[in-house]
């Protein structure tokens, strides 16, 4: 499967990355992260900030972005945690794809509080 253009979220959705009707850019905030979720142990946690301001990925380069997602491991070379997935089957073309389009979404300011 070829991917069209780094917006083409129909092709993300069969990848499992989001929904393919999902309409995010319209999702006010969003993608700026502090959305609540639940880990595996039943404890609130909250998601990233995936946006290409500094207080998201704004200063993370592909690379970093790359073993994010495939390996687990993050720009702080911390272990990324549930309910973060990993992708270790995405091509180097889908994740410069994916990472095209989360730097082509406006940025957010939202510094996410960790644990």
């Amino acid at each position: 499967m070829r991917i069209q253009k780094s917006t083409d979220k129909e092709y993300f959705g069969r990848k499992g990355l989001f929904r393919a009707d999902s309409n995010i850019e319209k999702s006010k905030g969003f993608m700026g992260g502090g959305n609540k979720m639940m880990d595996k142990a039943g404890n609130k946690v909250l998601t990233p900030n995936l946006t290409p301001h500094e207080t998201g990925i704004g200063n993370w380069t592909e690379a970093e972005f790359a073993r994010t997602i495939t390996n687990g491991i993050n720009k702080d070379m911390n272990p990324v945690t549930y309910p973060m997935p990993l992708y270790p089957e995405l091509t180097e073309t889908e994740i410069s794809a994916i990472f095209a389009y989360l730097q082509s979404i406006p940025p957010i300011k939202n510094e996410v509080k960790k644990k």
